[in-house]
């Protein structure tokens, strides 16, 4: 999201800024499964050696800079957090990819980007917290090319109706409200904005599996160090401690089986 804090009213922007905000400052970001999602969508989208890519919700900078380091992709890379946009930035230095690729605080629903400029178009984990989705795939659609394809990687809803814990769970973590999306939901939502050629379909979560593709996506180093900036945090900073007891208590709310309802989807269209 990486992602669109504050789009939502009252106390739910609240608690959605407190969450990224708190990601930013750990320097990970995260989606459903992780780096071997973020290779499918790659795949279903076609992205080639040296396209131009636009990342939307691009958290701190893991995906733009895997297409720059391994495709030689011309990226940019949107965040509507400031925090966010800093960490995309060290990361760009450290790998030493900061003048292949570009970072900046936008808005997913209002891109200050000119018309078909991009090849491809994607999004991880976003959309299902922003409040307009249909704004945000019209901007989609305008600033790619003809041709170009808009791809997306967000949570879905596998089977309804949901347990009833899982929304108040996602409401108190995240500040998410409304319905998680179907399948149907999603091909809709890239159908209304005129893409064609649509490929959509969903997983369910495999808790092994993700263990190892998050490691895989972040390398045992960057996951020791944000531990450890968890537990400083927790020490140090009043909000992120009550952030971590607050998540820590919404946890109480799931059960085991709520993972056969809740797994991600991979959506691709064609402009």
């Amino acid at each position: 999201m990486h992602k669109e804090a504050g789009q939502r009213p009252g106390k739910a922007a609240e608690q959605e800024a407190i969450y990224f905000s708190f990601l930013a400052e750990v320097g990970i970001t995260k989606h459903m499964g992780a780096l071997e999602s973020t290779k499918q969508l790659i795949e279903l989208c076609g992205i080639e050696q040296g396209q131009a890519v636009l990342d939307v919700g691009c958290g701190v900078g893991i995906t733009a800079c895997y297409l720059t380091k391994r495709y030689g992709c011309r990226v940019v890379g949107i965040d509507i957090t400031e925090r966010m946009i800093d960490r995309c930035n060290e990361r760009a230095r450290r790998e030493g990819v900061e003048d292949a690729v570009e970072f900046r605080v936008a808005d997913a629903q209002d891109l200050p980007l000119e018309d078909g400029r991009f090849d491809v178009v994607i999004s991880e984990s976003v959309n299902v917290f922003l409040a307009d989705r249909r704004r945000a795939m019209r901007e989609y659609v305008r600033v790619a090319r003809t041709s170009g394809r808009i791809g997306l990687n967000e949570m879905t809803l596998l089977r309804s109706p949901p347990p009833a814990q899982l929304l108040p769970y996602m409401y108190q973590v995240a500040g998410f409200e409304g319905e998680i999306p179907t399948v149907e939901d999603w091909e809709d939502l890239l159908r209304s904005a005129g893409l064609r050629e649509i490929v959509a379909y969903a997983r369910a979560l495999n808790v092994r599996e993700e263990a190892r593709s998050r490691l895989e996506r972040f390398g045992f180093r960057e996951m020791v160090s944000a531990v450890g900036r968890v537990l400083v945090l927790a020490l140090k900073d009043p909000a992120s401690k009550a952030f971590i007891r607050q998540t820590l208590g919404g946890a109480k709310l799931l059960s085991r089986d709520v993972l056969e309802y809740l797994g991600y989807g991979i959506y691709v269209g064609t402009k």
